[in-house]
C-alpha cells in the first residue's frame, strides 16, 4: 500500500493543455474514482502516474518519494486496461505469469502466485484456457489477476468495464469492490460511469476539462454539488433544471416561473443566500418530482399541474416526463404499480428541500 501525490500537475501537448495544475492525493489503501466527460483528462491523469505520459510540469510521489522521472517498471504500479491486454497465443496461466517471468522468479514460487491470484478472482478453473475461449467478465478476471500477482503498492484501472455488458459489468463492479475489501491496495479507477464511481469509490474526483471540479465522498457530492456541472454530470438520471424569478415578500422568498405558473415558497434554512438574486437556475432531481397520493399534503406549497408525455417502465417505479406547460418538461420518479395515462394531467410535488439553486452566471451552488 502507498500514499500518492500529484503536486501541481500539467500535461500539454502543444498548445493544449488536458491537465491543469492538478493536486491531488490518494491516501493509503484508498479506493479514487476520477470521473468525467470524454476529454476531460482522467485517462491522461492515470497514464501519468504509471508513467506511460510524461509530466509537463509538477511532481508525482509516492510514499514521500518523487517518481515523475522513474521508469514504469520500477513504480511498483499495476494497471488493468480497458481492452484486458492479454496475449492471444498465451494460456491463461501465462498470461498472468508473463510479468514474473520477466523478472525471473523461480517457477515454483511462480506457480504459487498464480495459483493464489486465480483462486481469489475466481478463474482457477480456467488456467489452460486461451483468452478465446473465456467470456468477457472471465478475461478481465484474469486482467485483475495479472495485476494481483505482481504485488503492486497501487493499482490503477482505466475504464475496465466498458466493453462489457450490463449484466457483467454489475458483476465485475462487486468483484473489484470485494478484490480492494481484500487487498486494502491504494487504487485508482477512471470511468466515464458515474454510477461505476459512486458505488465502487471512497471518495469520487470530478474533472472537467483538466481541473477538479469538486471531490468528496460520493454521497457528499450527490447530495452537495458545488457547481451546475457537477449536479448535471452525478446522478441518474440528470438532474431537472428549470430559470426561475427570485420574488422578495416580506420575510419570505419564493420562485417562480411565469410561463410554468409556478410561485413556490423557498425552505427558511436556503433562503437566508437568496437576498441579492433575482434569478437563479433551480436543479431538482427526478427522486424529488412526484405525484402525490390523495392523503398526502405535506408539501402542498410545492405542488403544480403537469401532463404526462412519457412513461418509461423500470419495473417497482417508473421514469416520467411532465411538460409543465409551454414546452417546459421535466422528469420525475413514480414508485408502485398504479401509473398515470398518458396525456393526463397531474398534480405534481416539488419538493424544494432537495432542491439547488445555481448563480445563473457563475453556475455555483449558493444553496448549500
Amino acid at each position: 500500500m502507498a500514499r500518492v501525490e500529484f503536486k501541481n500537475i500539467w500535461k500539454r501537448y502543444g498548445d493544449n493543455e488536458v491537465v491543469k495544475g492538478l493536486d491531488l492525493v490518494l491516501d493509503d489503501g484508498s479506493f479514487i474514482a476520477l470521473v468525467g466527460p470524454s476529454g476531460c483528462g482522467k485517462s491522461t491523469i492515470l497514464r501519468m502516474l504509471a508513467g506511460l505520459e510524461e509530466v509537463s510540469e509538477g511532481d508525482i510521489f509516492i510514499e514521500g518519494k518523487n517518481i515523475t522521472q522513474t521508469v514504469p517498471g520500477k513504480r511498483s504500479i499495476s494497471m488493468v486496461f480497458q481492452d484486458y491486454a492479454l496475449y492471444p497465443h498465451m494460456t491463461v496461466f501465462e498470461n498472468i505469469a508473463f510479468g514474473l517471468r520477466i523478472k525471473k522468479i523461480e517457477e515454483s514460487a511462480i506457480r504459487e502466485k498464480v495459483e493464489a491470484a486465480a483462486r481469489m478472482t475466481d478463474i482457477f478453473d480456467y488456467l489452460d484456457r486461451r483468452p478465446k475461449e473465456l467470456s468477457g467478465g472471465q478475461r478481465q478476471r484474469v486482467a485483475m489477476a495479472r495485476a494481483i500477482v505482481k504485488d503492486a503498492n497501487v493499482f490503477l484501472f482505466d475504464e475496465p468495464l466498458s466493453n462489457l455488458d450490463a449484466k457483467l459489468r454489475s458483476t465485475m463492479r462487486a468483484e473489484i469492490k470485494r478484490f480492494h475489501q481484500i487487498n486494502k491496495t491504494t487504487t485508482l479507477y477512471v470511468t466515464h460511469d458515474q454510477l461505476e464511481a459512486m458505488t465502487l469509490s471512497d471518495r469520487v474526483v470530478v474533472l472537467n476539462a483538466g481541473m477538479i471540479e469538486q471531490q468528496g465522498g460520493p454521497m457528499e457530492v450527490f447530495n452537495t454539488p458545488k457547481n451546475l456541472f457537477v449536479a448535471r454530470f452525478i446522478g441518474s438520471p440528470e438532474i431537472n433544471t428549470f430559470e426561475v424569478d427570485v420574488i422578495h415578500e416580506g420575510p419570505l422568498t419564493y420562485v417562480s416561473h411565469q410561463r410554468m405558473g409556478w410561485k413556490l415558497s423557498i425552505p427558511e434554512h436556503k433562503s437566508k443566500t437568496f437576498k441579492s438574486y433575482s434569478k437563479l437556475i433551480m436543479g431538482i432531481r427526478a427522486s424529488d418530482v412526484y405525484i402525490p397520493s390523495e392523503d398526502d399534503h405535506l408539501f402542498d406549497q410545492w405542488r403544480v399541474k403537469g401532463s404526462v408525455e412519457f412513461i418509461e417502465l423500470l419495473g417497482k417505479n417508473a421514469y416520467i416526463t411532465f411538460d409543465f406547460g409551454d414546452g417546459n418538461n421535466g422528469l420525475g420518479e413514480v414508485m408502485g404499480r398504479e401509473l398515470p395515462q398518458m396525456g393526463e394531467t397531474v398534480d405534481i410535488i416539488l419538493n424544494l428541500n432537495h432542491a439547488h439553486f445555481f448563480d445563473v452566471e457563475s453556475h455555483q451552488n449558493i444553496s448549500l
